[in-house]
């Protein structure tokens, strides 16, 4: 990842809270996922995205209606470990410039067929305090504005 995309994230949650870095990761590997993504999909290998933590896992459809897949270094493509290892590098950086001490870091695919939606909610569990950094990673070269789906941010109440 380049060092100008990380000093540019990390001076815009300083100032906004927020980011927004269109040179984050590659083209090629943003085409790369997209493809890896869609290979998961056709191969059943995505599942109904749930809420909650551990044993207490639900899925909950009126709530979110996306798939998603877990990313995990170990048993990932080389495209997934790429992916991490950026992240990765991000949250370090993060950590250095924002005094975040943000400790773990994971990662999922999340896809969103047509009627799909995920309701407004806080990245962050109700019974844990610790920091979150959220990244969204769009992975859909040609997305049209009319086909819905932005993410909408919201600050404060």
């Amino acid at each position: 990842m380049p060092a100008e995309a990380k000093e540019k994230i990390s001076e815009s949650l300083r100032s906004h809270s927020f980011a927004v870095v269109a040179s984050f990761i590659s083209p090629s590997l943003v085409k790369a996922l997209g493809e890896e993504i869609e290979t998961l999909f056709h191969s059943g290998k995505l599942r109904p995205a749930a809420i909650g933590r551990k044993e207490k896992t639900e899925v909950h459809s009126d709530i979110r209606r996306d798939l998603i897949y877990w990313l995990e270094e170990e048993e990932g493509s080389q495209n997934q470990k790429e992916l991490l290892n950026a992240l990765e590098s991000l949250r370090v950086h993060l950590n250095h410039s924002l005094f975040l001490g943000l400790e773990t870091l994971e990662g999922h695919f999340a896809l969103y067929p047509e009627g799909a939606f995920y309701q407004k909610h806080l990245d962050r569990f109700q019974d844990d305090d610790a920091r979150v950094v959220s990244v969204v990673l769009y992975l859909n070269e040609t997305w049209q504005p009319d086909w819905g789906g932005e993410l909408r941010l919201y600050r404060g109440d």
